[in-house]
C-alpha cells in the first residue's frame, strides 16, 4: 500500500522484464497420439499409452493436424506454429492443458476442451515447450504496483514476456514507450491473468509492432480485464 506505477519506476536501455520456465523446444516433438476423439467441452483424452513424462499438474498440448476447411496458414500470421517448426505437420490449432488425473489411458484435463480433436486429424498430446521430467512452469508469480519503460528502441524487443507460465498475473502495471514488440508478450502460458492496468506508447509502431498484450503459442484461458491501451 502506497506503491504503485507512480512511484516505482523501472528503466530498461535493453532487454525487459521476463517471467519465464526453462525452454526446450525439442521436447515438442515427444507426443502420443490419441486413439479416440476428444470432445469440445470434455476434459478426458484416450491415448495410445500414458508415457511417464505425462505428469498431473503439467502443461501439455493438444492439438492436430490441420483442417484446410478451417485453418489456414498455421493459424499464426500465415507462417507456421512451433510444432510444424519442429518438425510435427501443420498444426495451428492446439489448446494448452494441464493434467489433473491418469487412469489406464486416458488422461482428465482442468479446463473444458475448446474443440474435438480428431484421430483422423492425427490428434496428438504433446509436450508443451518444456521438458516436464526435469523442469516446470513459473507458477503464481505476478509482477504488481510498477511502471516501465524503455530507453531504446528494437524490433521484438517486448517489454514484459509471460512465457512457460501457470496462473501468473500482473496487476496495477503500466508500460511506457516499449521498445518495440509488444508491452506485454504471452507464449506457452495457462490461466495468466493480466488487470488493471496501463499500456501506452511504442518506440517502433511498424508492422507486427507496437502490441499492447499479445497471446502467442498455444496461450489458453487466460484473462485480460479492465486494462486501458494506448
Amino acid at each position: 500500500r502506497g506503491n504503485g506505477p507512480g512511484r516505482t519506476t523501472i528503466s530498461f536501455s535493453s532487454g525487459g522484464m521476463l517471467m519465464r520456465g526453462t525452454p526446450n523446444e525439442s521436447s515438442l516433438s515427444t507426443s502420443v497420439p490419441l486413439i479416440v476423439d476428444a470432445v469440445k467441452g470434455g476434459k478426458t483424452l484416450t491415448l495410445a499409452s500414458v508415457p511417464e513424462w505425462i505428469k498431473v499438474g503439467h502443461l501439455y498440448i493438444v492439438d492436430q493436424l490441420d483442417d484446410p476447411a478451417f485453418v489456414a496458414g498455421g493459424g499464426i500470421e500465415g507462417g507456421r506454429s512451433y510444432r510444424e517448426i519442429t518438425g510435427n505437420g501443420p498444426r495451428g490449432l492446439g489448446q494448452l492443458v494441464k493434467i489433473t488425473g491418469r487412469t489406464g489411458n486416458q488422461v482428465t484435463v482442468d479446463v473444458p476442451l475448446y474443440y474435438g480433436f480428431r484421430v483422423s486429424r492425427s490428434a496428438q498430446l504433446a509436450q508443451a515447450a518444456y521438458n516436464p521430467m526435469t523442469s516446470s512452469p513459473k507458477y503464481k508469480c505476478g509482477i504488481e504496483d510498477l511502471k516501465l519503460t524503455a530507453t531504446y528502441s528494437g524490433r521484438d524487443q517486448h517489454m514484459i514476456r509471460m512465457e512457460f507460465a501457470d496462473s501468473c498475473w500482473l496487476r496495477n502495471v503500466e508500460t511506457y514507450n516499449a521498445a518495440g514488440g509488444a508491452h506485454v508478450f504471452v507464449d506457452f502460458s495457462y490461466r495468466c491473468e493480466i488487470r488493471d492496468s496501463y499500456f501506452h506508447e511504442t518506440r517502433v509502431n511498424t508492422g507486427g509492432q507496437g502490441y499492447g498484450v499479445a497471446l502467442y503459442h498455444l496461450s489458453s484461458a487466460c484473462l485480460i480485464e479492465n486494462n486501458v491501451f494506448e
